[in-house]
């Protein structure tokens, strides 16, 4: 895409997505682990539920740049630059994480068999590429759907997801009995649940819009969904007596809430560029780098190199200097990949 035409909104927030993935990752480590009742886990706890918004922005942003009617994508076009690539880029990277094991792995305990079952279970954040394969995937369908309907039944299938989606997790994540979360469980719609609904959405918010009433609402609400957020959590940690992701999570209605609030906060002005040349280089670079730092970043994090960082004290100083560290030297690995003729595009 040209820079004179480069949303640069989109820019920014795929670079804040992609720190908010590391740093998810790097205060887990404390979030999991701590007790609910202490002070470092509230910090943790903080830290974590500020970057739960990280993956809806991802897909929000995807479905802005490729469900818009206007610009030509065909199904053949979109197999082969998207899909397929993203299908080899992740088998590459399942193996990437799958070999050191093997390797480390004594010659006489070496199993060709353990190693493609390795290959095969992942790393956790792989399941990323495959979600978004399928979104692509209905891409073709979903563009004729859009480009056919109206503002009016784009928002009621948005008003079926959240109810659906957002507000059945919601509600299921603070239910103990079996037969009710059985009975919510009957209710998970799956043409109008998963993250289909963010990506139409980024859509609806960026092509469509919201009025000036909603957008005040949005904008004006984000430190109370914030903070709300927080509040509930750990009340409900306490409750629990351990940690409960599902309220916080990517379909919890205060973290859909401030999703919405920040991708607004960004992209309510579409002409935002960086201001001056040099700035807006730095800035396309790292944001063209982002899908790099975000693979190989848990390979860098869990490094000898940045892994001992977590033994630093203070927690917080602990996390945020581990990823700061992983995002930097990832970043620095992921502009070089990618200038590798040939096949550079098909790693990262």
């Amino acid at each position: 895409m040209n820079s004179t035409k480069r949303i640069f909104a989109f820019d920014y927030l795929r670079i804040l997505a992609c720190f908010g993935v590391i740093l998810l990752h790097a205060s887990a480590k404390f979030w999991y682990i701590l007790p609910v009742t202490s002070g470092e886990w509230l910090i943790a706890n903080a830290v974590n539920i500020t970057t739960r918004i990280s993956v809806p922005l991802f897909v929000m942003i995807s479905g802005a740049l490729f469900l818009d009617p206007s610009k030509k994508l065909s199904t053949k076009e979109l197999w082969l630059k998207h899909i397929l690539r993203m299908a080899l880029i992740y088998l590459i990277w399942m193996t990437a994480y799958a070999l050191p094991h093997f390797i480390q792995t004594s010659p006489a305990e070496r199993n060709i068999k353990d190693l493609l079952k390795s290959i095969l279970s992942g790393r956790y954040h792989l399941w990323f590429l495959p979600m978004l394969m399928g979104l692509y995937a209905l891409i073709p369908i979903l563009r004729t759907w859009i480009s056919h309907a109206g503002k009016k039944e784009i928002e009621y299938f948005l008003l079926l997801f959240f109810l659906f989606q957002i507000m059945r997790t919601s509600l299921k994540s603070f239910l103990k009995t079996p037969e009710l979360i059985s009975f919510l469980d009957r209710f998970e719609w799956q043409m109008i649940c998963g993250y289909i609904g963010y990506f139409i959405l980024g859509y609806y918010l960026f092509h469509i819009g919201l009025s000036v009433q909603w957008i005040r609402f949005f904008l004006c609400g984000l430190p109370f969904f914030y903070l709300g957020n927080v509040v509930i959590s750990s009340i409900q940690a306490r409750i629990l007596e351990q940690t409960q992701a599902m309220f916080t999570d990517s379909f919890g209605v205060l973290t859909f809430f401030t999703t919405i609030s920040i991708y607004i906060l960004f992209t309510k002005k579409r002409s935002a560029k960086a201001p001056v040349p040099f700035f807006r280089k730095l800035i396309l670079c790292i944001s063209q780098s982002t899908f790099g730092i975000y693979l190989m970043h848990l390979m860098i994090m869990e490094s000898p190199f940045i892994n001992p960082v977590f033994e630093v004290s203070p927690m917080i100083l602990a996390i945020f200097t581990v990823s700061i560290l992983t995002f930097l030297i990832s970043l620095v690995i992921s502009a070089l990949l990618k200038k590798i003729p040939w096949i550079g595009h098909y790693i990262c």
